[in-house]
């Protein structure tokens, strides 16, 4: 029943006490915790103390020696392939905790396998999952608790599958030069297309990293059933993609869907991208927003961001600087002039500028 500033002071305490110990307490040490480990994972209960104790064990293995380190992760990442639900959910559950507490420079995932002989005793492990074919076919931590995660994102239950999501996610972001980590975003990418769980396809749009490969895929999603999967789309897009790095193609294909989706929620998610992501971005220019797209080949979806624009008089200035003026190439210029200042290129925007009129005025 220790609440998270009990649990803080006791990390301290466990700190030093690693640090202070000696040579041959490592093993002890791993023992104890791996024990407490088994305790909470054989029993099906959410308790928020037991959430506590988890987060405690994956801080305290943050800041533990390599040797400790390794041997509960070992130990750990074999009791991930129980047949329990809940030691599984558990034992990928403290695994990803750990992987998220540990600082972005650390090299202790690359440490060899301790050997099997060590774990001969332990209390609640299965001695035979540390010596199987599929455990010692891992050369180093890193591998063995990746291949836990690719492992657990085909489990039966929900609740296992993302948890292992947004352990592959962290393990992508600091070893994403590694053929293991390119394997990992290619079976995230894959699940989420085919999932028929809305929650697992949702995480793993937040988990995947977004490049020329995986794009396509997340775009793919705009066209989901779920409304809210669509919904976390457009979050993601506005804040892991600067708008101007985005190819013209994929900015129209997202305005399209997001401004003329059938689902109200959609709609305002999309919005809150282009208010909340792009507008600051790109200097609060509506004119800039506009450039993202060709205007001349995307002609609708020009048209009906620029309807948007004019439905946000209060907080577009330059839509409504253009009201009042009746010609479309003078109220274009004016708009160029207060966007884009009279500096060389400013003539690129004129087409744009001159949608925002219309927009406008037909708004």
């Amino acid at each position: 029943q220790c609440s998270m500033a009990q649990h803080s002071s006791a990390l301290k305490r466990l700190s030093k006490l690693t640090k202070s110990s000696s040579s041959a307490s490592p093993l002890l040490l791993a023992q104890s915790l791996f024990t407490v480990f088994a305790r909470i994972a054989l029993s099906s209960k959410r308790e928020p103390t037991r959430e506590r104790s988890i987060k405690l064990g994956a801080k305290w293995l943050a800041v533990a020696d390599a040797e400790m380190f390794g041997l509960v992760i070992a130990a750990v990442a074999a009791s991930s392939q129980v047949s329990s639900q809940h030691v599984r959910f558990r034992s990928v559950q403290l695994l990803r905790e750990v992987l998220d507490e540990l600082p972005e420079d650390s090299e202790v995932l690359g440490d060899p396998l301790p050997p099997a002989k060590v774990f001969k005793g332990w209390q609640y492990l299965d001695v035979e999952l540390v010596s199987n074919t599929w455990f010692r076919s891992h050369d180093c931590l890193f591998s063995l608790v990746s291949g836990v995660m690719r492992a657990r994102m085909s489990d039966r239950h929900n609740a296992v599958r993302l948890q292992a999501i947004a352990g592959c996610a962290r393990l992508h972001d600091d070893h994403a030069e590694c053929d293991l980590a390119a394997d990992m975003m290619h079976q995230l990418t894959t699940l989420m297309g085919e999932s028929d769980s809305k929650e697992i396809r949702k995480a793993c749009i937040h988990a995947i990293t977004l490049d020329s490969v995986t794009m396509p895929h997340l775009l793919a999603r705009l066209e989901d059933v779920a409304a809210d999967v669509r919904c976390t789309v457009f979050t993601v897009m506005g804040a892991k993609v600067a708008p101007n790095a985005l190819p013209t193609r994929y900015a129209a294909r997202l305005l399209k869907a997001g401004l003329t989706d059938r689902d109200a929620s959609v709609r305002k998610a999309a919005t809150k991208m282009i208010q909340s992501a792009w507008l600051p971005a790109l200097g609060r220019s509506e004119v800039a927003v506009m450039a993202m797209l060709n205007v001349e080949r995307d002609a609708d979806v020009a048209e009906d961001l620029a309807k948007y624009f004019s439905t946000q008089a209060k907080s577009s200035a330059s839509v409504a600087r253009l009201r009042p003026s009746r010609d479309a190439l003078h109220a274009a210029a004016a708009a160029m002039q207060a966007n884009e200042g009279e500096g060389e290129g400013g003539i690129d925007k004129l087409a744009e500028a001159a949608f925002l009129w219309r927009g406008a005025v037909e708004g």
